[in-house]
């Protein structure tokens, strides 16, 4: 987290991603603070371009995630903590 040259790189190119269109109440990705709308551009600095993209990186992934996110024209860095999760 707090690459701004990973942000920078996503700001001056056209990418595809993964659009969110549900969060459930209480999850990670609330307390993360992600919003319905967000499009996940990359998981632990890996592409996004497709769901199957998705499944196979949340599939990996450790207890901590960072996400690089495009909400409206801003680029955004969350971490989702699996930590704790029951």
């Amino acid at each position: 987290m707090g690459k701004p040259d990973v942000v920078d790189e996503y700001l001056n190119q056209k990418v595809m991603g993964l659009q969110v269109h549900r969060i459930e109440p209480g999850s990670v990705t609330e307390r993360a603070g992600l919003h319905k709308l967000d499009v996940i551009l990359s998981i632990d600095n890996k592409p996004i371009q497709s769901m199957m993209d998705y499944v196979r990186y949340m599939n990996e992934r450790g207890d901590k995630v960072d996400l690089i996110v495009k909400r409206g024209n801003s680029i955004l860095e969350f971490q989702l903590d699996y930590t704790n999760q029951v």
